[in-house]
């Protein structure tokens, strides 16, 4: 029986479904740089905060930020269309019948696009996997935050004896 071809070079090789870990590392964009819209709600501005103080905002490129705002747009709409609709649930219809409140609808109709868009920006576990986005290597382990610990103190450590 004849061999197969060499193997690849470790840096040549090409694997069809196998996307590559990509470690995120360096800095976010600045949050400075791309301010929250004022018409935001605050609990909104807050999730964009929290957004540009993460490990997935590492790896927004300038080309990203319009859908990111587009997904923050949604998200206020989402709230405001949802707080609307709880205040008022049901509403009178064309025919004056009590029918369910359209916007709940459109709520659930902007919560769906909100999910696309998450997606693509690696904002849960299963999306960043499937990006190949790792967050991991930004975590601190527990031995490295014991060392921060052990060197900042004055004195000797008692886990030492």
């Amino acid at each position: 029986m004849r061999p197969g071809p060499m193997p690849k070079e470790e840096g040549r090789k090409q694997g069809r479904y196998q996307r590559p870990i990509v470690p995120l590392s360096g800095n976010a964009l600045a949050l400075d740089k791309y301010p929250p819209d004022e018409d935001w709600r605050p609990d909104v501005k807050d999730d964009w905060a929290t957004f540009w103080n993460s490990d997935v905002a590492h790896a927004v490129a300038e080309s990203d930020i319009p859908a990111l705002y587009r997904l923050f747009d949604l998200r206020n709409m989402e709230r405001l269309f949802h707080e609307a609709a709880l205040a008022e649930p049901t509403v009178v219809g064309s025919k004056g019948q009590t029918v369910l409140n359209p916007l709940l609808r459109q709520a659930d109709s902007i919560r769906a696009e909100i999910r696309q868009l998450e997606d693509r920006f690696g904002l849960n576990p299963a999306a960043r996997a499937k990006l190949g986005i790792d967050t991991s290597k930004l975590r601190k382990s527990l031995a490295d935050l014991n060392e921060v610990v052990v060197n900042d103190a004055e004195e000797e450590d008692p886990r030492a004896y």
